[in-house]
């Protein structure tokens, strides 16, 4: 045998098993593909099914959240200072915006006194 036929053989053996394993990756990613399609399926019905009860808990949840936010002292003065924080940043934000609606009303109203001139 000779050194130039070893070579093709040895190329065309590694050609083949990158064939071979990329049928093989093709083949897996369908398998999990078909799966996660049944899987969708599945979990639509079980969210359906289950819808009444995940909303239940949910809202008992948020209850029993505010419950103890409201009856705790530490919780309140929390939730005021927060509340507090978020009404200065809004009257700093509108403070800002002031001035544009001021210029957009006095746009507004020229384009009222010209809409009035027209015959």
């Amino acid at each position: 045998m000779l050194i130039s036929e070893l070579v093709v053989r040895y190329a065309a053996t590694g050609y083949q098993s990158v064939i071979d394993a990329e049928r093989r990756v093709r083949t897996s990613i369908g398998d999990t593909a078909r799966q996660a399609q049944r899987g969708v399926g599945v979990t639509a019905r079980w969210l359906e099914r289950h819808k009444t009860a995940l909303l239940a808990i949910a809202g008992t949840l948020g209850a029993a959240l505010y419950t103890i936010a409201r009856e705790s002292p530490s919780m309140s003065a929390a939730i005021g200072e927060i509340h507090l924080a978020m009404s200065m940043w809004l009257m700093d934000v509108g403070e800002r915006a002031s001035g544009t609606f001021d210029a957009l009303a006095e746009k507004t109203w020229w384009l009222l006194e010209q809409w009035e001139k027209l015959p």
